[in-house]
């Protein structure tokens, strides 16, 4: 009661009995201007954004920073609107277009959602070779990291010293030896994972 029916619906995946990705549906208040700034990735809402609503060219408007809820605006002139952002929210890209909306009676057809990507920052991690009984660089074995899609995003053959794979994002990675030097067993592969700080984990260990 006192909610708008939401009408689109959602579709996800499951893996394992788990869904791949948390799901988020949303209700928004009947009547007024509702305005919402979201996480591109996950559809929650995004606190820290400042925006500003201009409408009926300039005659009305709106600043405010975004908060962890929609922003319900009781206001509005009937007319056409424009939201933009002014300054994203710390570790989102900002939004450079703007969105257009129609109010009539005071309302909007359907909620204005404005969405961030957040930034995709890259680190580099350093990746050795080694015979399991003196722990001395191999060279000869052929290695690929590849990331949860299975997409491969570093390759080499080693050569007796340590390799950096550069320009990975935060995520789970999985590194795997395709052939093993002459006169050694191919490995078990080896997952571990970026966190958004770029720290390495390592089987729930953090790993220098």
């Amino acid at each position: 009661e006192g909610y708008k029916k939401t009408t689109e619906t959602i579709t996800f995946t499951v893996v394992a009995g788990k869904a791949t990705a948390k799901q988020v549906m949303k209700n928004y208040p009947e009547g007024n201007v509702v305005i919402s700034k979201v996480d591109a990735t996950n559809g929650e809402e995004l606190p820290g954004a400042h925006l500003k609503l201009v409408c009926n060219n300039g005659k009305y408007k709106k600043e405010w920073v975004s908060g962890t809820t929609a922003k319900v605006l009781k206001d509005v002139p009937d007319g056409t609107c424009e939201l933009s952002e002014t300054i994203a929210p710390e570790g989102y890209i900002k939004t450079t277009t703007t969105i257009k909306s129609t109010v009539k009676n005071g309302k909007v057809a359907e909620p204005v959602v404005m969405k961030n990507e957040p930034e995709k920052k890259t680190y580099e991690v350093e990746i050795s070779k080694v015979d399991v009984a003196t722990s001395e660089e191999l060279a000869g074995a052929k290695l690929e990291v590849t990331n949860e899609k299975g997409i491969v995003v570093c390759a080499w053959v080693s050569d007796g010293t340590t390799h950096k794979c550069k320009n990975l994002i935060a995520g789970t990675y999985t590194l795997t030896e395709i052939s093993a030097p002459d006169g050694y067993e191919v490995a078990e592969s080896i997952t571990f994972t970026l966190d958004k700080d770029g720290k390495l984990v390592q089987d729930g260990q953090e790993v220098d």
